[in-house]
């Protein structure tokens, strides 16, 4: 069901991604370890030390830190509602682009597949892509 307190469009310039929260791992490491990072109040952590995501706009104040209310309840925190909500509307118009083109009716059709794209296109700019996937903003 489409979470109606969260809009379906994302305004523009507000960036969702996801933000790594670290604990120590417990191992020592040198600097140039492969997967081995520095992590703000931390030190050096390999993946052991991951623990969860949270969202960069929504949970970590836009990288000002994890917020209060984030932190005893984090389980809805990556993806956030803002995202699973745009991904539930490509969904139903996905959907109602199909019942179009089963009834023939070809212009309806165009306008539900053209906002399918443009919804899905939104989407995709919160997504890591190869050259950023690593997204830990310690």
């Amino acid at each position: 069901m489409l979470d109606q307190a969260h809009p379906t469009r994302i305004p523009a310039g507000e960036v969702h991604s996801e933000y790594r929260i670290y604990k120590p791992c417990g191992h020592q490491h040198a600097p140039t370890d492969a997967g081995v990072q520095e992590v703000d109040d931390i030190g050096l952590v390999c993946a052991d030390g991951y623990e969860y995501s949270i969202c960069w706009t929504c949970c970590a104040s836009g990288g000002a830190g994890q917020t209060e209310e984030c932190v005893d309840g984090h389980a809805d925190c990556w993806p956030c509602r803002p995202l699973r909500s745009l991904a539930h509307r490509i969904s139903v118009t996905h959907q109602r682009a199909a019942l179009a083109m089963t009834s023939g009716d070809t212009p309806l059709w165009a306008a539900r597949a053209n906002e399918a794209a443009e919804l899905y296109r939104e989407l995709v700019r919160h997504l890591p892509t190869p050259a950023t996937e690593e997204t830990d903003h310690g």
